[in-house]
């Protein structure tokens, strides 16, 4: 077992590191969402629209570009390559 790890390493800390991307990213994105809308209740229209505009393109990128089309599919990749003997 420790072989197939250690012979994995690469991959595992890839998909660390773009797991925490995505959850960074997406955090962002929710956050420029928290301001668009703190920006709509004070009366400033246009902040708000382009604020709701960079979150929206945070968070593709973080739910749809990192995690959905690079974590999923590396985890997977990983599941089945760790459980072959």
């Amino acid at each position: 077992m420790d072989e197939t790890i250690t012979t994995h390493l690469a991959e595992i800390v890839e998909l660390v590191l773009v797991t925490i991307g995505a959850g960074v990213i997406s955090a962002v994105g929710i956050y420029l969402e928290s301001l668009a809308v703190g920006a709509i209740s004070a009366g400033q229209f246009e902040v708000a629209v382009w604020l709701f505009a960079a979150g929206v393109v945070a968070l593709y990128f973080g739910v749809y570009a990192l995690g959905l089309s690079q974590v999923i599919p590396r985890v997977r990749r990983l599941r089945r390559s760790l459980a072959r003997p």
